[in-house]
């Protein structure tokens, strides 16, 4: 990584006197293709026909946390640096692999214009070249920190006033095809409720478990559940295609009138494909279930042809999670069996191959989770499972006469 981040700054310095020659000022030049990026916003170029680098343009405050992204195809080896307003080489991902994907975090430390400059390993000396995405995303920002981290205790879903249970917003998530399928189950008297919010898009809501109708549930330690017409309550399901959306999409889940019980909410529609790619989101526990509940996540392998080895991990963390219960992750209890069969006959059952990780109790701080292949070797298509329970409020206590 020294060497390349030597190189990509002789890069830059080798421009920047070429501009002070030619009497210019010490700015990047203009993309190749002109370019500018804003937040939440994909864009894509090629390296290729002697361009070794592209530039992008975008403008940020002091304080935001960005990612940023490329996602390499056709043969090249993707590399990110990341200038300031004055040109100078701030930050820089690791080198990629042929056709894998790198990603960048970084903190502005002003506000400004910035550059983002998209390459390919050894820059000028290298020899890979290809197309290549480039996302750039906003995963905080200093003037909403406050409300990042704060959830609400209910929301209002078509009249019914719900408790967060949790809540789960996509940060990235790397050319996923089809539509996105979510559905939430509930036991022991639990009576689900989703609110979607997408940017750009007037808030969706849903109660209604009657498309789940004929579906059969099972939960950790639980004997199967078949939902009926008696207790379609007992679940609420939507669908929302993924395809051309930008910006940040969010649920919330929480009970009905706070209806404590247990719960498996079942995400499906994601995929990793090339191996190297990886999918980012958040998820905040609730802030009564984070009182005195574990919150867990699972990144289970579904598909007929998928041959996913999921890995699940902390951003930015050391190790993470292969195989819930197994070595290395022992204290996160397996997925194994656990899962819904759907009425069409399509499975989407955890195993002992699947990844798991958990949010303890007491934990209200937003966590980032990054999802792809175990080692980068595999691919295909996955779900997101997410097991929690909703304890009985308090007894109140009157207060003394």
């Amino acid at each position: 990584m020294r060497a390349n981040r030597l190189v990509l700054a002789g890069v830059i310095a080798g421009l920047l006197l070429t501009f002070v020659v030619r009497g210019a000022t010490a700015q990047p030049p203009t993309p190749v293709p002109p370019g500018d990026i804003r937040y939440n916003m994909t864009v894509e170029g090629a390296i290729a026909g002697g361009i070794s680098f592209d530039w992008w343009r975008f403008e940020g405050s002091a304080g935001d946390e960005i990612r940023i992204r490329m996602a390499a195809a056709d043969g090249l080896a993707p590399l990110i640096g990341l200038l300031d307003g004055a040109a100078s080489l701030i930050a820089q991902s690791a080198a990629g692999e042929v056709d894998g994907a790198v990603q960048l975090g970084f903190t502005l430390p002003r506000s400004g214009n910035y550059t983002i400059v998209a390459t390919r390993v050894g820059i000028n000396e290298g020899t890979t070249t290809g197309s290549y995405s480039l996302t750039l995303q906003l995963t905080s920002s200093a003037a909403a920190a406050p409300a990042l981290n704060l959830q609400p205790l209910v929301f209002d879903c078509q009249g019914v006033e719900a408790t967060t249970v949790f809540t789960l917003r996509y940060i990235e998530l790397a050319d996923e095809p089809g539509p996105n399928l979510i559905t939430v189950y509930g036991l022991d008297g639990f009576q689900p409720v989703i609110r979607a919010l997408i940017e750009g898009v007037d808030p969706l809501c849903s109660t209604d478990g009657e498309e789940a109708l004929g579906d059969v549930v099972t939960l950790p330690g639980a004997e199967p559940l078949t939902i009926t017409n008696d207790d379609f309550g007992a679940a609420a399901r939507f669908e929302i295609d993924l395809g051309g959306l930008t910006g940040f999409v969010t649920y919330m889940i929480g009970s009905a009138d706070g209806a404590p019980g247990r719960y498996l909410a079942v995400i499906d529609g994601f995929t990793v494909e090339p191996r190297a790619d990886l999918d980012a989101l958040t998820i905040w526990h609730g802030p009564r279930p984070a009182a005195n509940t574990d919150l867990l996540v699972y990144m289970v392998g579904t598909g007929a042809n998928s041959r996913l080895d999921p890995f699940l991990r902390f951003y930015q963390a050391e190790g993470g999670c292969d195989d819930a219960g197994g070595r290395g992750c022992e204290s996160i209890p397996s997925i194994a069996g656990v899962g819904v069969t759907l009425a069409d006959g399509r499975q989407l059952v955890g195993d002992r191959f699947d990844a798991g990780l958990r949010i303890p109790s007491g934990d209200l701080d937003y966590r980032e989770f990054e999802l792809g292949s175990f080692s980068g070797n595999t691919s295909g298509q996955y779900a997101l499972m997410i097991v929690g329970e909703l304890l009985p409020p308090p007894p109140t206590t009157a207060p003394p006469e």
